[in-house]
């Protein structure tokens, strides 16, 4: 659905994450991007990463994200195959307490995966790609099509397998 860049904000001189829808032309596609700022805009935790800004240039459409020094929770799990448990323990529970967060706002993320677990260098745990989510203060009918499932298969609890949509 976009792109994903690394750059430095000229302003402030610190590098961020700046994701560009790159589908033109689809409605669905530009909603539901749309839906993913909205969603972050009202997430302000310590695990889940922050949205800086959500903005259009021409016919482009942006979000402009915290950039996390480190990597994702599958990379890690690649480089070093079994992880000790009390590491295992803190970025579960870290997981858990960003999406406990993001559940008391009524946000389901719907695409909870090692790729989307991001680690630091310093070891914060942030939840990441909220471009799924689910929220019930939106209008989730006008971005996600009946009987079509969202996710990733491997990850997916078997609800969402039957209705993306309700879960």
């Amino acid at each position: 659905m976009g792109t994903v860049y690394k750059v430095l904000h000229p302003g402030l001189k610190r590098e961020i994450i700046l994701k560009r829808l790159t589908i033109r032309g689809n409605s669905t596609a530009r909603d539901r991007f749309k839906q993913e700022a909205r969603i972050l805009l009202d997430l302000q935790h310590q695990s889940i990463v922050h949205m800086h800004d959500y903005f259009t240039e021409g016919s482009h459409h942006f979000i402009a994200l915290e950039y996390v020094d480190g990597m994702s929770l599958d990379k890690l799990i690649q480089k070093q195959v079994v992880l000790p448990e009390q590491v295992a323990m803190v970025i579960f529970y870290s997981a858990c307490l960003g999406l406990q967060y993001a559940h008391s706002k009524g946000i389901v993320h719907r695409d909870i995966k090692p790729g989307n677990i991001l680690i630091s260098k310093k070891a914060a745990v942030k939840l990441a790609d909220f471009g799924i989510a689910t929220s019930d203060k939106e209008l989730d009918e006008a971005v996600d099509e009946t009987g079509v499932t969202v996710g990733t298969p491997s990850y997916m609890p078997p609800e969402q397998f039957r209705d993306s949509g309700s879960v």
